[in-house]
């Protein structure tokens, strides 16, 4: 036991008990919406995976029916760049409606926290 008036060891703060405290109480506030979550990131993945389509599909038709001058052997690649046009288009239609449905979720816990200062 130390005397009055006696220094005390003082204890590091290096922030690590602040960041697992501030991730606990953003995993708890966002376990009722891991659904949309979970759906936002695997669109974003699969976006991201068929935005890398596109160039491999014309360093393909470069390399090959363009080098060989073989037009007909060009028109499967550009179905193919056509498909993939489309479902990027779809993905990031989804991914659009993913993140305004993580904004409302974003509002409504700020407004849940706001609201208890309020009244």
């Amino acid at each position: 036991m130390a005397r009055e008036g006696s220094l005390q060891p003082v204890k590091a703060n290096t922030g690590d008990e602040k960041d697992v405290a501030l991730f606990a109480l953003m995993a708890s506030t966002m376990r009722p919406h891991w659904r949309p979550l979970v759906l936002a990131i695997v669109l974003l993945l699969a976006t991201a995976a068929l935005n890398a389509l596109p160039p491999y599909l014309l360093q393909l038709a470069i390399d090959g029916p363009i080098a060989q001058r073989n037009a007909a052997a060009l028109w499967p690649l550009a179905g193919w760049y056509g498909l993939s046009a489309l479902a990027m288009f779809g993905l990031n239609y989804a991914c659009g409606r993913a993140c305004l449905i993580i904004c409302c979720i974003r509002a409504r816990i700020s407004l849940a926290s706001i609201r208890p200062a309020i009244w």
